[in-house]
């Protein structure tokens, strides 16, 4: 029998990884919904969320599935309604630039971000991070989305710390 190099070997069982497509999943904003007991304290007005991460970033994969989230400024901006925030508040002006938001996988391990820069009032902007990893124990799209989810309520937690923290003694 004759020998087959290794080389050959590991070249044949990547050859047909290259044309499997990626697939696709759109994640539904209301999957990533917040606590519902995190709440702003005093008044303040959303001036503005814009979704300032670098061009043609996605928001992570795992395997072959890309995920996808339509409008995340949007997505963000309702997240900080739902805490208390509102463009017609009054107070001190919140803007909101989306630094980062994607989960990072492997088979061990997902690792989801939401980076925020937050200016509030006249002070300088901050960076508020939610970066909670997990064990990734079956791979699905829900097990991503949720860890999705779990970043942005962590960022949105050290929003509100923040927001609570500048408000005027009662």
């Amino acid at each position: 029998m004759r020998a087959v190099p290794a080389a050959f070997v590991v070249a044949l069982s990547f050859a047909g990884c290259g044309s499997m497509p990626m697939r696709k999943v759109t994640v539904d904003p209301a999957r990533l919904n917040l606590d519902a007991q995190m709440a702003v304290q005093c008044p303040y007005r959303l001036k503005d969320v814009v979704d300032a991460r670098p061009a043609n970033s996605g928001f992570g994969t795992m395997g072959r599935t890309a995920f996808v989230i339509e409008d995340p400024a949007r997505m963000v901006r309702d997240q900080l309604r739902t805490i208390g925030l509102s463009e017609a508040g009054e107070g001190p002006d919140v803007s909101i630039r989306l630094m980062q938001l994607y989960i990072a996988t492997n088979r061990v391990t997902n690792v989801p971000v939401a980076v925020y820069e937050a200016k509030i009032g006249n002070a300088e902007p901050v960076v508020i991070r939610g970066q909670p990893a997990s064990m990734t124990w079956w791979g699905t799209d829900a097990e991503s989305a949720g860890a999705l989810a779990l970043a942005l309520r962590e960022a949105n937690r050290g929003l509100v710390a923040r927001l609570n923290r500048g408000c005027p003694a009662i």
